[in-house]
């Protein structure tokens, strides 16, 4: 489950370990189709459930708030909800909402991942995690999650990290272990540390098209062309 499989769920895919996805898009932003999801689709080696990403985010909500579902708007009002009704996953369910003249009403299933992995900058001593910029659904994936494995790319003192980031993203209170993996967000990037190796992602797609095996593939993506950490 994910809003979009991108680079780390395209490399689960290809190496046989995913028979089925749930998620809102399936790209690699400018570098184009992961062409392992892509392949395992069309050759019925993979299933695949298409979501919004606020069907998502209600999934997630109706297990952190500990609700037997959240509903979702616009039912039949455009083409995502539409074909939903014309076939609706196990994600989902019917509800007669009798305020709204006795109208059916899509609503979203709790979900709750086994684990969340998740990379940040910087973390405490203390386990809080530390971010800049937007975080999309990291808090909602953090608090539904059964166990929460945080990997970051410095442990700081809490006073460096609140000079340089301000309150915690995550508090410690949620989170399970923490990890210091410098690179851990490679080939991606972390804003301040590195940036991301665009290279390296173009010629991995490249070689899954071709149909290159995984091993070889996954030696092209790890081919680092910087020194991490050095600065973005």
């Amino acid at each position: 489950m994910a809003c979009n499989i991108s680079l780390a769920g395209d490399l689960l895919v290809a190496a046989g370990l995913v028979n089925k996805i749930s998620c809102g898009t399936i790209n690699l932003e400018v570098f184009g189709v992961p062409w392992a999801t892509k392949k395992a689709i069309e050759n019925g080696l993979l299933s695949f459930c298409e979501h919004d990403h606020s069907s998502i985010l209600a999934r997630l909500s109706a297990t952190r708030l500990g609700l037997p579902f959240v509903p979702l708007p616009d039912v039949g009002k455009n083409d995502w909800s539409a074909a939903l009704l014309s076939g609706l996953p196990e994600e989902f369910a019917l509800v007669e909402n009798r305020t709204l003249g006795h109208r059916n009403v899509i609503v979203a299933l709790p979900l709750r991942p086994d684990i969340c992995i998740l990379h940040v900058p910087a973390a405490d001593p203390q386990g809080n995690l530390y971010s800049a910029g937007p975080q999309c659904f990291d808090e909602e994936l953090v608090l539904a999650s059964k166990s929460v494995l945080a990997t970051c790319e410095v442990v700081a003192p809490a006073e460096q990290c609140l000079n340089e980031y301000g309150r915690p993203l995550i508090q410690s209170l949620f989170i399970d272990e923490v990890v210091e993996v410098k690179g851990g967000a490679y080939p991606s990037c972390v804003p301040g540390f590195y940036s991301v190796a665009g290279p390296a992602i173009q010629q991995y797609n490249i070689a899954v098209h071709k149909g290159v095996k995984f091993e070889d593939c996954l030696s092209l993506l790890m081919r680092k062309t910087r020194v991490l950490g050095s600065g973005g």
